[in-house]
């Protein structure tokens, strides 16, 4: 028995990975959050599928859902909006299970900035600043690599990126950390 965290796209069925469509096709159980996963998704569910709406579960109600599944030798199928690891609920539930020793694996999804990105026919890029990426469309590049090699966004204010600065030069201040970590 598996728990397959799968990435359900931004919000339209046929954007959802290949791989994320047939674990939910082989998935006896699929946990889904109704606010957030579109209902079509769930075509992809077999017909004798036991499908659980969590929008309004609390995680313990959710945790008790894998369990019994677990139990009963059911893979389950937990669908999250966009990717798993953007601005996702999954981290918490996963840390349950490592400590119920149930295992679990992860399935990326499209995520919701590469959907709007497609749709609006401009690319989208990332920069690390100090341990967080920022996503920034191709056009604030020349801007950023003008900042003391900071990925910093062309559209911030200069408060906001003396806060960011600030924070970056903090980080090299701490033992261990050199210059080239910070890299734009």
């Amino acid at each position: 028995m598996t728990v397959y965290f799968i990435g359900a796209g931004p919000g339209a069925a046929d954007l959802i990975t290949v791989r994320g469509r047939d674990r939910i096709a082989a998935a006896p159980v699929c946990l889904y959050a109704g606010s957030l996963i579109p209902r079509d998704i769930l075509t992809y569910a077999p017909a004798e599928a036991r499908i659980i709406d969590t929008a309004e579960m609390t995680l313990d109600a959710i945790i008790g859902e894998i369990v019994t599944a677990h139990r009963e030798g059911h893979d389950v199928a937990r669908l999250h909006s966009g990717d798993i690891s953007i601005w996702s609920a999954a981290a918490e539930q996963m840390r349950r299970l490592r400590e119920l020793n149930i295992p679990y694996d992860i399935t990326p999804g499209v995520p919701a900035f590469a959907a709007a990105a497609a749709a609006l026919e401009q690319e989208r890029r990332t920069h690390l600043v100090g341990r967080d990426q920022l996503l920034h469309g191709a056009e604030q590049v020349d801007a950023i690599r003008s900042r003391e090699r900071l990925a910093i966004p062309a559209d911030l204010r200069q408060d906001d990126v003396d806060v960011v600065a600030e924070a970056v030069q903090d980080m090299l201040d701490e033992p261990g950390v050199k210059q080239g970590d910070v890299r734009g």
